[in-house]
């Protein structure tokens, strides 16, 4: 090798050794940085047994330190050594945080409040359906029932439930579901969920008047049972009004084709059904003002409801089912034992066919017994007289047991009732009380009221009939006032009412006929007569009879048992109709009560002095006047009693000495008021002797 080459070699080699031996500081260009400041959040909130790691800062960010962490109240935070603090109990703690650069300590702290754990709401469960136990309730009117709902799930979160009903009238309700029933109908109560879950549940409720005489009406559409309806309606707050149904007669059809009779083949003084309807409306826009007077009139819907078509083919048709008689028939059959009250206004055909129809269904079976015994002692048929021959060839033959009443009044409260006495009665029959207390200005149900030459038309009806068109009838020749020939109808006189005898027994006046018929009352007294059919078997049926009037010269006479009730009846009527008009209670008159200490029942002995103490009420406040009367009529014994202080409201007396055991005293108390239309209510007492 040149020795050139050889020096090169020799110093580069030396280069190479000078540049390892070199220190290593030289090439360390990221010395530790020191830290010049740490920070925390100032403060910070945690639930008792919650975690969380505290962040520390370090200044300048490059700077590598190690932190320890220390709590000023481990009993309310701990921290651990990562700096993760964890919330003990409720309260506040400081966390320090520390870091040792050289000689020198950073600190940081954190205030750290505990608070309690918070309840957590649980997920809203919602209702997922309704039930109750029972889906039709009957309620007796101004009792209550709960409607008792069960809510599933039973850990629904909300289970309140909100309550309405779909008629006030008839029924309310409360926030509790508590029913309270008002008045005869039906109405939907219903319960809707709160909690957004949109279930619902209603129950069907029928109120009904338990507590009231019940009947079923029958009609053939004659006007003056067109009149009656109109009356009784006024009174269906006193009456259990369990049907509307319109039947034939001999006097009204409707004609079936094909009949072998002629006459029986077409319509016959025949209006039609729909004018039930119609009257049923004019109620229903009167209603309102007749609720303010008495909370239980029927509501207008639940008496539309139980009207139907009954048998009206021809004169005592009864040759199918009709509603109306499937009405009966269901009413006959159910297990309320009220007397049923059958009223016969035209023909007893549907009441026939009803009857006719339980017979096909159970005679010759084992219950046969026990449904016709129930049904004897359950049913009543008041009647205005017998319209047809179903009675006699039909009830009378197979039933002769059950009590039928013929209510003929005709001389007072009919066509026929100009042959009456000039008295106070009478004078509420004549145009002038007509007018001004009944048919003007009294509402849209009185303005169906028919009365003489009123220029009414009567659909469907004969020339003879026209009462309200056809003037030659107001001569009383041409018509049933021929009894009385002197004297002639006028025009708006009081023209008939022949059925309303049916029903007047029914309302609460303080007389006492449903008890016993031969006690007398509005609709007149009666005796049994001694009637058998065919089959030789005795009827129970009974007549009315009359009493002894004494007139103005001192003279005695008999007239229908009902005619001394008349003014009473219509000044009642007449209150009645202004309750259709009046929606303030204290606007209108209303009648008083009258009870007696001593009861209306008493036992004496021939010979003995009594005292009875009257007590009258009235609920406007008017002044009552009270008096007393023997009711000599209906009295079994020979002597009249002698009564002091019959024109007060005590009275005392003797039993006459020839008073024989078992014998009856009829007295009756009247309670008359001051008020407009004078209104009345009695009480009899009945005296048995010993």
């Amino acid at each position: 090798m040149k020795r050139g080459k050889v020096t090169a070699l020799v110093m580069a080699f030396i280069m190479a050794v000078s540049v390892l031996a070199s220190p290593v500081t030289m090439l360390n260009t990221n010395a530790a940085v020191k830290a010049k400041k740490i920070t925390m959040a100032k403060k910070a909130t945690l639930e008792v047994g919650a975690k969380k790691k505290l962040k520390v800062t370090v200044k300048p960010a490059k700077a590598k330190v190690k932190i320890t962490f220390r709590t000023s109240n481990s009993r309310i935070a701990k921290v651990n050594s990562k700096g993760v603090v964890k919330g003990v109990k409720a309260g506040q703690a400081t966390i320090t945080a520390k870091a040792k650069v050289g000689k020198k300590v950073l600190k940081a702290k954190q205030k750290i409040t505990v608070k309690k754990k918070a309840k957590q709401t649980p997920a809203a469960i919602k209702i997922t359906s309704l039930t109750v136990k029972k889906y039709d309730v009957t309620i007796n009117e101004g009792n209550i029932e709960t409607m008792a709902v069960t809510v599933l799930p039973a850990n629904a979160t909300n289970k309140k439930l909100q309550y309405t009903t779909s008629d006030n009238n008839v029924a309310t309700v409360d926030n509790k579901g508590v029913i309270t029933a008002i008045a005869q109908g039906s109405c939907k109560v219903t319960a809707e969920t709160m909690d957004g879950s949109n279930r619902s549940i209603s129950v069907n409720v029928t109120v009904t008047k338990t507590q009231r005489p019940r009947c079923i009406i029958t009609q053939d559409a004659e006007v003056d049972d067109m009149n009656s309806l109109i009356h009784v309606l006024l009174y269906s707050n006193e009456v259990d009004i369990q049907g509307i149904v319109q039947s034939s007669s001999k006097f009204h059809w409707k004609g079936v084709a094909g009949q072998k009779e002629e006459k029986y083949t077409k319509p016959y003084r025949w209006p039609g059904t729909e004018w039930m309807q119609k009257y049923l409306n004019a109620y229903q826009k009167v209603y309102p003002n007749l609720k303010k007077h008495d909370k239980s009139y029927p509501a207008p819907a639940y008496l539309k409801s139980v009207t139907k078509v009954g048998n009206i083919g021809y004169k005592g048709e009864m040759d199918s089912v009709t509603e109306g008689s499937e009405l009966i028939k269901k009413k006959i059959l159910d297990n309320d034992e009220r007397t049923l009250y059958l009223l016969a206004w035209g023909g007893t055909n549907t009441i026939s066919r009803a009857l006719k129809d339980i017979e096909k269904e159970y005679k010759g079976t084992k219950q046969w017994d026990a449904i016709r015994k129930k049904i004897i002692n359950k049913v009543v048929i008041p009647a205005c007289g017998e319209q047809d021959e179903t009675y006699s060839e039909y009830i009378a033959e197979e039933w002769p047991e059950i009590k039928f009443m013929s209510c003929s009044q005709m001389s007072s409260y009919a066509y026929m009732w100009r042959t009456q006495p000039e008295d106070s009665s009478k004078k509420t029959l004549y145009a002038d009380f007509m007018l001004k207390n009944l048919i003007r200005k009294h509402g849209a149900l009185l303005d169906n009221y028919v009365t003489w030459g009123d220029g009414t038309y009567l659909d469907g009806e004969e020339p003879g009939s026209q009462f309200g068109t056809n003037e030659d009838l107001l001569d009383s020749l041409d018509w049933w006032g021929g009894f009385n020939p002197v004297q002639k109808y006028q025009r708006y006189d009081f023209l008939s009412e022949g059925d309303s005898p049916t029903f007047f027994m029914l309302l609460d006046t303080g007389l006492r006929t449903l008890e016993d018929v031969t006690n007398g009352g509005f609709s007149g007294r009666y005796a049994k007569a001694d009637k058998k059919n065919s089959k030789g078997q005795e009827v129970n049926y009974w007549s009315p009879v009359k009493d002894t009037y004494v007139k103005e010269d001192g003279n005695t006479m008999q007239v229908e048992s009902s005619w001394k009730y008349i003014d009473d009846i219509q000044n009642d009527f007449a209150s009645r109709a202004d309750w259709c008009i009046v929606n303030d209670y204290a606007k209108a008159n209303h009648a008083p009560k009258v009870s007696v200490t001593e009861g209306t029942d008493i036992k004496a002995s021939a010979g003995e002095t009594l005292k009875l103490h009257a007590i009258a009420t009235d609920p406007d406040d008017d002044y009552v006047t009270v008096s007393w009367s023997e009711y000599t009529d209906a009295s079994t014994t020979e002597t009249a009693l002698t009564l002091k202080g019959a024109a007060s409201d005590t009275i005392s007396f003797k039993i006459p000495e020839d008073a024989k055991a078992g014998q009856k005293i009829h007295l009756i108390v009247q309670a008359q008021d001051d008020g407009e239309h004078t209104l009345t209510h009695y009480q009899q007492v009945i005296i048995t002797i010993k």
